[in-house]
């Protein structure tokens, strides 16, 4: 269950599964601010729609092939489709 209006002040919250650890997100103009425990990542706000068309296109779900920086992930994955220069 995800807390939260997604602001700074508010930020979006939940647990990773298997409910590891704590996740924040939040929007900030044309990014997207996520802390998970001490790790800080921020992204293009506009990957979340790009992410969701991508999903759309394969039929609403695709394998998500997480893997460590710098490990492979499995071809045709989420992980995949995120690690891909642009064209």
């Amino acid at each position: 269950m995800t807390t939260g209006s997604g602001t700074a002040a508010d930020p979006w919250a939940r647990q990773t599964p298997p409910l590891g650890a704590d996740l924040q997100a939040w929007r900030e103009g044309d990014v997207l601010l996520v802390h998970i425990g001490t790790t800080k990542l921020s992204y293009q706000a506009r990957a979340i729609g790009d992410l969701h068309a991508m999903l759309v296109a394969h039929g609403g779900w695709m394998p998500r092939g997480t893997a460590d920086e710098g490990k492979p992930v499995a071809g045709g994955s989420v992980g995949a489709w995120a690690r891909a220069r642009p064209a």
